[in-house]
Parts: C-alpha cells; sequence; structure tokens
C-alpha cells in the first residue's frame, strides 16, 4: 500500500485456454488501471534463438491481448448480472410456459430463493426421470483460474448420483481432428502437427511462409501478443509471406507479401491442383512419399483423373476457386523451388463442409516436399516458440473441473450417456440420435465408436444446468438451439454468468457469477506442452492470483456457487473437502515443481514466479525425428498415410471423407457452394472466422473497444457489428458504407453495419463468430450480429460430427425498416 492508499495486486486476464499474468492496481476497492508485469533484469531469463549473427529474445514482460487488457471494462459494466434472476412466468414443478425463453424477461429474487429452487428442481427432476435427464454445459470460454473454471458443476452432480454431460467437440480443429489425424495421428493436438521448436526452426531455415487461412493477429491473440513481435522478428529476416485467404486480413495487411483471394470452402481444389503442377513437372520429393507415406499412387490417381476422369490443373481449380490458374502454378512452383513452411494453426477452412478434406491436403502437400526437413514443416508461430520440459504443472486438460488435480477424490459419473455438442439441438428435439464419438483431445480411436442418446435405461434431457454460456454466439445453426432451449421438454434451467447474455437468456434462474478480479485463483500462462505445442509466450509464469476487489453487487464466484447447491443437496463436505480457496491453491502448487523452486509463503506474497529458461535445450523440432527415421506417427503404418486403411475400413461407403481425399463442394449433408440449387436464391459465400477484438463472446460487451470500425459501427446509440462486403457486391445491392443490412438464408437472418472494403473478395461477405446474441424474434431474427444463428446444422460430413459454420450461403439486402 502506497501513500495514496493505492495497492497492486497480480492477477491473470483471459480465457481459461490462454490468460497473461498481470498487474492490477486498486484504490479504494475499486479497479483504476490494469498493465503488464514488467520483469526485473535477474527476475526474467526467457529463451534466445540465434540465427547468424543475431540474437532474438523476447522482452521481459507479459504481452496481454488488447481485448484482454480491457478487463476493467467487463469489470465496471451496466451488462452484468447483479442479483439472481427468475424468468418471468416461470413456476417450479414444470408447468411454467416457455415462450419467452430467451427474451430476456427476468424480475430479482434473492440468494435463498433462488437456492432454494434450484435444489428442489434438482430433487424434483431426480426423483421423476433420473439423473440422467440433467445436462450439463461446463464446456468452453469460461474465465481464467483452476479453482473457478469449467466443471465444478460436474463435481457436485458426481456426489449427488450424477448427470448427463455434453461433450465437447474439437472446436476450431475440425478438419484436423477428423481429417488430419487420419494422415499422421497427433490425436492429443486434435490432429494439428508438433510444434516443438518450430519458431527456431522457421527463423533459421526457412525461405518462405504461406498462411494458408490464418490470420497469427485475429485468432493467434488468445495467450497474448508475443507472436505479433516474432512475426516482426520474420519480417526482419526478409521471409517472404504469401496469405491465402478470403479476406486481406489483419497480419496480411501488415505483414504480408502477397494476398492471394480465395473462395471459402473451395481451398481443397487449390491444394489438389498445385499438386498437379508438382507431380506433373516433376518437383516434388519423389523417395520420400514412399520411404514416409503409405498409398501416395492412389493421390496421384486423383489428382492426375486417373479416377475420376477430371484432371485437377490449375485452369480446372480457377472456376472452383476464383484464383487464376497462372497464379495457381506461379505459387506451385516459388513453393516447391524454396524451403517453405505452412502457416497454419487453425481457423477458418478446417470449420467448413468437408474441411477434412482440405487438412488432409495440407498434410499431403507438405508430405511432398519433404515435411521435417530444415525450413519445410507446417507451423502455426503460435504455440512454436521453444519450450522446457522442466516445468511440470497441473496440466489444464486432463481434468474438468481443474480442482481435481488435487483433489482427495474425484467423483466417478455413474450416468453412463452423454451428448455431443454438435448435436444438442437434435438430442433435446428428436431423439434418439446416434453419432460416432470424437471427444477434444479424445484419442483418434473414438471416431469409430458408436454412440446413441438416450442410452438404454436413461432419461431424455429435462434439465440443463450451464456455467458457460457461449454456445448461442458460436456453434452451429443455434437459431436451432434457441428451438431446443425452449422446447417444453426442458422443464428447469440454470445459469451461472458474469453476464445476461446468450445462452443466460434461456434460462429459468441465472446467478450473478463474479470476474477473476473479484476472486482468488492459481493459474498460469497460456498452454503449456499437453496439446503437443511448443510455447505460445515469450516468459513463462505461475500466478497466485489475488482477489483484487470484493465482488461486486451480489455476484459470487463459480467454486462459492456450487458450494451453497452441494450444501442444499447434502454433499458440501464431499465437494469442498473442507478446503478453503487457500487451500485449493496450495494444493495445486504442491502440484507442480514450484516447490523445488519457491515456498508457498513467498508464491503468495509476490504473487507470480517466473520460470528461467535453461541455457540451452534439445532440440527437437517437429518431424525432424520423423524426417530422419521415416516412422513414429501414431498411424497403423507409423508413416503418414496419404491413404487412410482405417476410414476404408470403417466407413467404406462414405463419399464424403473418402480414404485419399478429395475436393467435394457438395454432397448429401451439405449444399452450400456455389454450384448448389440454392446459390440462385443465396448467392454470397458467408467467411466466419474467429474475431480479433473479443475472444469468442468475451469481451464483446466492452464500449471502449467499439471505438475500432472493423469491430462495431454505430448507430443510434446501437453497436452493430460490421459484415465485410466487397465495393463491387455492395453497389449492385444499394448498399452504402454504416448501412443497415440484412443477411440471411433459409435459417434465418442477421441485421449488421456495412463495411466496404477492397480487402474482401466479390462474391464473398465476411463476420467473425461471438458476437451477442440479441433477438428481434427469438430463433429467427437477430439483431446483435450473431451469424451463427444461421450457419448449418449438420456438421462437416455425415460421420465427422465438427462443426461446419463456416462457408456456407447468404444473401445481402440494404436494411428497409427502421433503425433497430
Amino acid at each position: 500500500m502506497n501513500s495514496k492508499n493505492e495497492k497492486v495486486v497480480t492477477s491473470l486476464v483471459g480465457d481459461y485456454a490462454g490468460g497473461t499474468p498481470v498487474f492490477v492496481h486498486v484504490k479504494d476497492d475499486r479497479i483504476i488501471r490494469v498493465r503488464p508485469i514488467i520483469f526485473g533484469e535477474d527476475e526474467a531469463k526467457p529463451w534466445k534463438i540465434r540465427v547468424g549473427d543475431k540474437v532474438f529474445s523476447p522482452p521481459k514482460r507479459t504481452n496481454p491481448a488488447p481485448y484482454d487488457i480491457s478487463i476493467r471494462r467487463r469489470v465496471y459494466n451496466p451488462k452484468r448480472v447483479k442479483y439472481p434472476l427468475k424468468r418471468v412466468g416461470f413456476k417450479p414443478g414444470g408447468k411454467s410456459d416457455t415462450n419467452n425463453r430467451g427474451k430476456g424477461e427476468f424480475i430479482r429474487i434473492t440468494w435463498d430463493e433462488a437456492l432454494d429452487i434450484i435444489a428442489e428442481e434438482l430433487k424434483r427432476i431426480k426423483e421423476v426421470y433420473g439423473n440422467s435427464a440433467i445436462l450439463t454445459i461446463a464446456s468452453g470460454h469460461g474465465s481464467h483460474g483452476f479453482i473457478n473454471n469449467h466443471g465444478n458443476i460436474n463435481r457436485v452432480l458426481g456426489f449427488w448420483g450424477g448427470y448427463t454431460p455434453m461433450i465437447r467437440n474439437p472446436d476450431s480443429w475440425e478438419g484436423w481432428y477428423w481429417g488430419g489425424e487420419h494422415v499422421w495421428g497427433f490425436d492429443m493436438a486434435m490432429g494439428t502437427p508438433d510444434q516443438y521448436d518450430m519458431l527456431e526452426d522457421v527463423m533459421q531455415n526457412a525461405d518462405l511462409l504461406i498462411f494458408w487461412s490464418y490470420d497469427v493477429e485475429q485468432s493467434g491473440l488468445i495467450g497474448g501478443q508475443d507472436k505479433s513481435q516474432w512475426l516482426l522478428w520474420l519480417k526482419e529476416l526478409k521471409k517472404k509471406m504469401i496469405f491465402i485467404s478470403p479476406d486481406c486480413n489483419y497480419t496480411a495487411s501488415t505483414k504480408g507479401d502477397k494476398w492471394i483471394p480465395i473462395r471459402p470452402g473451395t481451398d481443397a481444389a487449390m491444394a489438389a491442383s498445385i499438386a498437379y503442377v508438382w507431380i506433373t513437372e516433376d518437383t516434388y520429393e519423389k523417395k520420400y512419399v514412399y520411404t514416409h507415406g503409405v498409398g501416395f499412387d492412389k493421390w496421384k490417381d486423383y489428382v492426375l483423373g486417373k479416377e475420376d476422369g477430371i484432371p485437377k490443373t490449375p485452369q480446372w481449380a480457377e472456376g472452383i476457386t476464383g484464383v487464376k490458374a497462372y497464379i495457381i502454378k506461379a505459387l506451385a512452383k516459388e513453393w516447391a523451388s524454396k524451403k517453405t513452411t505452412l502457416a497454419i494453426r487453425f481457423g477458418a477452412a478446417c470449420r467448413t463442409p468437408y474441411s477434412t478434406e482440405w487438412a488432409r491436403m495440407m498434410i499431403y502437400l507438405q508430405t511432398m516436399q519433404g515435411i521435417g526437413r530444415p525450413g519445410v514443416g507446417i507451423c502455426a508461430i503460435a504455440n512454436s516458440a521453444p519450450i522446457d520440459f522442466g516445468i511440470k504443472l497441473p496440466d489444464k486438460i486432463s481434468a474438468r473441473p481443474m480442482i481435481n488435480r488435487c483433489a482427495n477424490i474425484v467423483p466417478k459419473n455413474p450416468v453412463k450417456q452423454c451428448v455431443y455438442q454438435t448435436l444438442v439441438p437434435k438430442a433435446i428435439l428428436d431423439p434418439p440420435i446416434h453419432w460416432k464419438g470424437g471427444r477434444i483431445w479424445g484419442p483418434v480411436e473414438e471416431q469409430f465408436v458408436d454412440f446413441t442418446f438416450p442410452m438404454p435405461g436413461c432419461s431424455e434431457i429435462h434439465m440443463i444446468w450451464w456455467d458457460t454460456v457461449s454456445n448461442v454466439a458460436n456453434w452451429n445453426n443455434t437459431n436451432k438451439w434457441a428451438e431446443a432451449y425452449r422446447s417444453p421438454k426442458i422443464e428447469f434451467s440454470v445459469a451461472q454468468s458474469i453476464f445476461l447474455e446468450n445462452d443466460a437468456l434461456f434460462a429459468d434462474i441465472v446467478l450473478p457469477l463474479c470476474t477473476q478480479l473479484e476472486r482468488e485463483d492459481f493459474s498460469y500462462e497460456g498452454h503449456p506442452y499437453v496439446m503437443g505445442r511448443g510455447s505460445d509466450v515469450g516468459n513463462f509464469v505461475a500466478v497466485y492470483m489475488k482477489q483484487c476487489i470484493n465482488p461486486l453487487y451480489e455476484s459470487k464466484s463459480d467454486y462459492e456457487i456450487c458450494r451453497l447447491v452441494a450444501e442444499r443437496l447434502g454433499v458440501e463436505k464431499e465437494y469442498t473437502e473442507g478446503k478453503t480457496i487457500e487451500d485449493w491453491i496450495r494444493g495445486l502448487f504442491n502440484a507442480s515443481c514450484l516447490p523445488e523452486l519457491i515456498s508457498f509463503e513467498e508464491f503468495k506474497e509476490k504473487g507470480y514466479y517466473v520460470f528461467k529458461f535453461p541455457d540451452d535445450w534439445e532440440r527437437n523440432p517437429g518431424l525432424r525425428r520423423f524426417y530422419e527415421t521415416g516412422t513414429g506417427l501414431k498411424t497403423p503404418s507409423g508413416k503418414i498415410e496419404f491413404y487412410s486403411e482405417r476410414l476404408a475400413k470403417y466407413f467404406p461407403n462414405d463419399h464424403e471423407r473418402p480414404p485419399v481425399a478429395h475436393f467435394i463442394a457438395e454432397g448429401e449433408t451439405h449444399q452450400e457452394s456455389l454450384i448448389s440449387e440454392k446459390a440462385k436464391k443465396y448467392s454470397l459465400l458467408m467467411e466466419s472466422p474467429h474475431p480479433r477484438y473479443r475472444f469468442h463472446s468475451q469481451h464483446d460487451t466492452v464500449t471502449w473497444l467499439w471505438e475500432i470500425r472493423t469491430h462495431k459501427i454505430i448507430k443510434n446509440g446501437f453497436a452493430y457489428e460490421p459484415l465485410w462486403i466487397n465495393p463491387r457486391d455492395a453497389q449492385a445491392r444499394g448498399i452504402e458504407y454504416g448501412d443497415l443490412v440484412k443477411v440471411y438464408n433459409d435459417r434465418g437472418a442477421v441485421i449488421f453495419a456495412a463495411h466496404i472494403t477492397e480487402r474482401m473478395m466479390p462474391g464473398v461477405v465476411r463476420v467473425p463468430n461471438g458476437a451477442n446474441y440479441n433477438p428481434i424474434e427469438v430463433g429467427k431474427f437477430d439483431k446483435g450480429g450473431a451469424i451463427n444463428t444461421i450457419s448449418p446444422l449438420n456438421t462437416v460430413s455425415k460421420n465427422a460430427f465438427g462443426m461446419a459454420v463456416n462457408a456456407f450461403l447468404v444473401e445481402v439486402e440494404k436494411w428497409k425498416g427502421e433503425i433497430l
């Protein structure tokens, strides 16, 4: 405490998957400033990369994402849930009208009243239907911390007889997970490749980087801005960067040497045509594809047209992709003539209908150039920095909730059924449903396992408990989710949320949740090596997250809310194990290597510990060992599989994900391409990437960020989501900059404000996912900019159950109604 009664405490901002340590300045129990931590000269020791006579090393500080540093506007935000709320018209007992769910009509009640209703409804549901009737939605995009994070509701119900969990799909990695894993494995990284030491390899050895459907400074900001500096290093080293994307994205516009616009959903056609150039011009590693791969001849037959009579020439691809044949040829020639790294993490192309085919072809192409040799690989830039394997911390993947990492007893859920996330609407509205497994971070073998809901002896869903409320803004065809949430089958629902937004609008009871700056917790910066990646940061830091201020209004932490419910259900002792919050933090501390480096008392007092990077480490960049040995991958052959024996065995008649990757314009699951019949009615393709100025839905309420015109356009006091549209398409529709426009298809409509720009290719429009749902008509018409409300409900393909929320057909017209 200084003379001005100001204190500075440590915390961590961001989503549970990323997060960055910060100093929080507090005066008179009010946060007045949030800033990065600047480390002392001897306090931090970041890694170093040497390239020639140059040495590159990160600064000794943390680098929060721009939206994370704005957290003060989340804490002090008028849209927060201040008190427990009850939906207008709700009556306990499963007999209330559900028609106003989603409209945001609530009245204030007391905590005791709310907890009594929750406990009594849980007991009633259990008595009438059994525990399997309770669906828990505890996944994705919550605030940071180990003690207060996804899944505490599962711990409570696990001690009380069980629940039906919603199983999270590999969102953002769909094409890689359902496609890439069948080429080279990497199931713990969801099909994306090994990133260890790849940044160093790229800096030292690559000549050319091709960023295919990937914007590092948009979807890569999770975990902070360190990688923005790494991109500047690449520019300093004069690495050429080419970007393939429907839009000239943020990284392309500031770092790129060339932008190649491509129609979304057609990337696999361009990839096949590049392979055609290499095969016909003999510019690929002919021995390598046989020593390190299996089934290359079947891929070659497809590319040359021997399989289907259609050679995949650049001219063929031009008509599909909109990319001129001469550009495809020039790209193929330059790619093959240089040490080329594909820069891909996740993003738009792996979230389209049939995205499995593009992801598999990316691996095929780099294999044809000898993947694993210096400078030739697939690198995310993010998650590719050096990492110290000596650091041992409780991982963020293996246990949900994360306090189970240091719990004495972890309850086992006696309910055997589950619901897959992309199938929640169908599970509620039209059971029974069937699918093949595909749990996020699950083994590839799960993709061949049959699942059914409801299972014999189990109930359908009659209650929902949310601890994260981001589905309506971020998942597939969420107008259908809205219909499911409003179904009379759902007799009771409860959400705990910081804001009255998205899924919380459909709850019968809403409980006010505090932010991470209003509670104590433990965490560390970013993901460690648990996902087959390298590091995402320059300095790896563990944090004792201090309670900066008292919880505002009547809000409480996730942990405390669950404790109060557990108390009423008679399982509080089991849930808490008699531990205080500090006891849990000490347990997580002791489960790490921190006790070897610092005492708990010193860690608590200081608030953080910076791990010092070793002077040297054993390099193992990407697939270097595979390049040297030709085996060791987690595939049946141990090699890269151009032809997947497993897909051929388990899905012999699947023409939407055949054993060899194909370009698929449309099929029985999707008709969303320009050759589809409905393109006559909906003539534009929608590109929907991850957002730059929020993390999915988080920070969408931050008014400071609304001042950025590519993020929001203010009209009549309302912040509209911008629709990027090319001047040619805007002029044809009589649209001027800032006009309100209606974007629609057969699944519904959304209002946006027009952002007219040459950075968008003609025939394609662009809206990032994650804008908060603000319905004009629930389940049909939205003005908040929630583009996922009109994305396809069907999954990637008939046997691949990820989302397909990019590259779908829409039409745009100038809004002729009143300003909403």
